[in-house]
């Protein structure tokens, strides 16, 4: 009976230690995204003397601008618990290469110069080819809460989106899901199962099916490019390159009409499992017996 108390007692400490970054996230965003509203909205009309006409037509723009604030001050009480992750999994990664060069496989470091333009085209490729798809198969058409969520997004001024979408939002997001919560469950569970789940949880943070299932497959992604290359920062920049290429040609008529067909679809998913190939293969090939 101790025996299962305390294997009970340490799952039920591994999911909280999961859940509680997300939780800590999730309020201070939520606390934060409305007292910077109400902040917002008062200066400019009491200050700026903003009439309601020009409050109305610049919503999504303001909305948008108050909502990546309020991300980045979320992720503010997670910072010290980001170093710790990190530190503890580049300490794991050291370990492996130890282990490999006891085994005599010693793996050499991949170039930035391939990493970077690799990590872009596989954001890109795979963000298209599940948008596409997904318009394709009329999934976006089937949730009221998504179309909400979209026309507040693509409403967003151009260069703000650039800023929110690439960068802001990408930031904070891997913050919580890849630095500490996919981090955190590698400690216990295998790589796959933390992939999974930590791409699980990135996709019911957005709130509607459509989203959910797109956050999952490129959570996925964004997690095993992560533990391919081993440095947080791709995480980052997958996130950032695939949402700066969906707001691009979503945003563009001209781009999305030439863009939205089953052709390109097959193009870009051909791309994406080639590219993926493709670091797998650099893992392989970087290795070299001593």
């Amino acid at each position: 009976m101790k025996k299962d108390t305390s294997f009970f007692g340490k799952e039920l400490k591994s999911i909280l230690g999961v859940l509680m970054p997300f939780v800590i996230y999730y309020v201070c965003y939520f606390v934060a995204s409305i007292a910077l509203t109400v902040i917002v909205i008062t200066l400019l009309q009491s200050v700026f003397g903003v009439n309601e006409v020009f409050l109305t037509e610049q919503e999504a723009s303001i909305n948008g601008a108050v909502g990546g604030l309020a991300m980045l001050i979320g992720v503010i009480p997670l910072l010290s618990v980001l170093r710790k992750e990190l530190a503890d999994a580049s300490k794991m990664q050291v370990r492996k290469v130890e282990e490999n060069c006891k085994s005599e496989n010693v793996m050499k470091e991949v170039s930035a110069y391939i990493k970077i333009p690799v990590t872009i085209l596989l954001a890109v490729s795979s963000a298209l080819a599940a948008n596409i798809l997904f318009i394709l198969l009329h999934l976006t058409e089937s949730s009221e809460t998504y179309k909400e969520v979209a026309a507040n997004q693509y409403g967003v001024a151009f260069g703000l989106g650039l800023l929110l979408y690439g960068v802001v939002s990408p930031l904070a997001e891997e913050v919580v899901f890849r630095g500490i919560i996919f981090n955190r469950m590698k400690k216990e569970y295998a790589v796959v199962t933390a992939i999974c789940i930590s791409s699980l949880m990135f996709g019911l943070y957005h709130g509607n099916s459509v989203q959910g299932i797109y956050g999952f497959i490129i959570g996925c992604l964004i997690a095993y490019t992560y533990e391919r290359f081993g440095n947080f920062f791709y995480a980052v920049l997958f996130h950032g390159a695939a949402n700066i290429a969906v707001f691009t040609i979503t945003g563009n008529a001209k781009f999305y009409q030439a863009i939205v067909t089953p052709v390109s679809y097959v193009i870009l998913t051909i791309i994406s499992v080639v590219l993926v190939f493709c670091i797998e293969k650099m893992k392989k090939s970087y290795q070299k017996e001593i």
